[in-house]
């Protein structure tokens, strides 16, 4: 009972950094409406990919639509969806430290990788987020599935196979788990001619797998949007890793950040343990081993190969530390109290991650403490809250702009944007490319020219777009936008960073 109310505690800690509290009226750092938006548009009758240009999997579609018809207009659906995620993946954590450690010492990973979420979450609502408790209970099941002399348990199979469908369908790249253990799996079976085992846990693997995607693929076909759903998920990553800036730069810059949390030394110390201790380590442990190894790198090639420094790309980072902090606490001398080790443990953690968890508690404040005193004078947590405020305010001037010259039922579109005036206006987008991804279009003729036609071809009410864009030199593409925009709507506001204009049709 006890850890479960700790592992409760530690899940919410960490949510209190997620921009879907459902206690903070603060603006998130990270506006992760995008895919907030997905859920809005879906539940207004819209489906994914035909009217919703994304690059993500249809998984994340779901959560959302989900989180959307959970939402009241007092608490966020979507917060109780990243609340159980957390919690499973550190339920999980916790259950795969326990197969080498006591209760007390398995805590100890979950407060070093609750640490380093805090800071890759950046807001939350995120494919990397819902795909960790997939990836925690896979990952225990698998290292279960060694120890235990490879007995066959046909329902954590089938959920494994689950869990694989599930991430793959949230964002492709994040199956390195599966394919190496899958492989040292295959590899082990064949090795020892136990042709019979493979055949069956192959076989209850696919019927996992095609207990999610049959249904997601057969809801896609139904509504016309497979090929666009395979176009979007799949093929045009390659074309948005392509269009990417310097990879080496990013590589180290997300190295960098990986060092900063102490998840290269973790995987340094245990790469240092298991060289000088390998031969005492069992035949079951060394697959583990050398499974966890792979699954580390293979990850981190996955996380960094579009070249893009965005924190959240290493969350998948996260549970490839699980394994080496479990075999390195292991360790720990049995006969020590506890109190003992909790006070060591404490320490330890507090002076190793002390910069980490004065930006941890900085975090919290600024995201959940709405009020502030100014009779004492602002600091820089108050500013902050402050700016949070302002830029709450502005937006929401923009979106009254937005309602009070568009009616319910007209669409809209906001021009790189996210999907925040969306929400708050409660219009829809006119357009599939409700945000445009993070692309050169004069460089993808495809979605460019697509845009363009889309644009020029809908009935849009009424556009925003950036002030700056005003100004902003113009080819290609843009230039084409910008011409559009001002050959057939009128412009009506210009403050708060958006200039608005509305369709030449509705201003008279």
């Amino acid at each position: 009972m006890l850890p479960f109310i700790a592992i409760v505690l530690l899940t919410f800690i960490t949510s209190l950094v997620l921009h879907s509290n459902p206690f903070s009226e603060a603006l998130a750092k990270h506006d992760s409406s995008m895919f907030t938006y997905f859920g809005y548009a879906m539940e207004n009758g819209k489906i994914m990919y035909t009217d919703i240009f994304d690059h993500k999997g249809p998984i994340i579609f779901i959560f959302n639509y989900l989180g959307i018809l959970m939402s009241t207009a007092n608490f966020d659906g979507i917060y109780i969806i990243e609340f159980i995620s957390l919690f499973t993946f550190f339920v999980f954590t916790f259950k795969t430290g326990k197969l080498w450690n006591t209760n007390l010492v398995s805590f100890i990973p979950l407060i070093i990788e609750a640490i380093t979420l805090t800071f890759f979450l950046e807001g939350g609502n995120l494919t990397e987020e819902y795909a960790l408790p997939f990836i925690a209970y896979s990952l225990y099941s698998f290292v279960k599935f060694f120890k235990n002399n490879k007995k066959i348990i046909s329902y954590e199979i089938i959920l494994i196979g689950i869990s694989f469908s599930i991430v793959f369908l949230l964002r492709a790249n994040m199956v390195s788990l599966w394919l190496i253990f899958c492989l040292v799996i295959l590899i082990d079976f064949i090795r020892n001619k136990e042709y019979v085992k493979l055949l069956k846990v192959l076989g209850l693997f696919l019927f996992g797998v095609s207990i999610i995607l049959i249904p997601i693929c057969s809801y896609l076909y139904m509504n016309n949007a497979l090929k666009d759903g395979i176009f979007q998920s799949l093929i045009f990553n390659f074309i948005y890793l392509d269009t990417s800036g310097e990879r080496n730069d990013a590589v180290r810059v997300l190295y960098s950040m990986l060092s900063n949390y102490y998840l290269v030394m973790i995987f340094s110390a245990f790469l240092a343990q298991i060289a000088f201790k390998w031969e005492k380590f069992d035949s079951s442990e060394k697959k583990i081993i050398v499974a966890s190894i792979l699954f580390a790198i293979l990850s981190y090639y996955t996380s960094v190969m579009s070249g893009r420094t965005y924190k959240h790309y290493l969350m998948p980072m996260i549970p490839t530390v699980t394994l080496p902090l479990a075999i390195l606490l292991n360790e720990i001398p049995k006969k020590i109290s506890q109190i003992k080790l909790i006070c060591v443990v404490s320490l330890v953690i507090g002076l190793t991650y002390n910069i980490q968890l004065i930006d941890i508690y900085e975090k919290i404040y600024v995201t959940n403490i709405v009020e502030v005193n100014e009779s004492d004078g602002i600091d820089v947590k108050e500013q902050i809250i402050l700016n949070n405020k302002n830029k709450k305010a502005n937006l929401l001037e923009v979106a009254d702009v937005i309602k009070n010259n568009t009616e319910i039922t007209d669409e809209i579109y906001v021009h790189r944007k996210s999907g925040y005036l969306y929400l708050l206006s409660d219009r829809l987008s006119s357009i599939k490319y409700f945000n445009l991804p993070a692309i050169d279009l004069n460089q993808d003729p495809l979605i460019g020219d697509d845009f363009i036609y889309d644009i020029t071809h809908s009935n849009t009410a009424l556009i925003a777009i950036d002030s700056s864009f005003n100004s902003k030199r113009k080819v290609g593409i843009e230039l084409e936008f910008y011409n559009f925009i001002l050959k057939s709507y009128d412009l009506i506001y210009d403050d708060n960073g958006y200039s608005i204009y509305l369709n030449k049709s509705i201003n008279k």
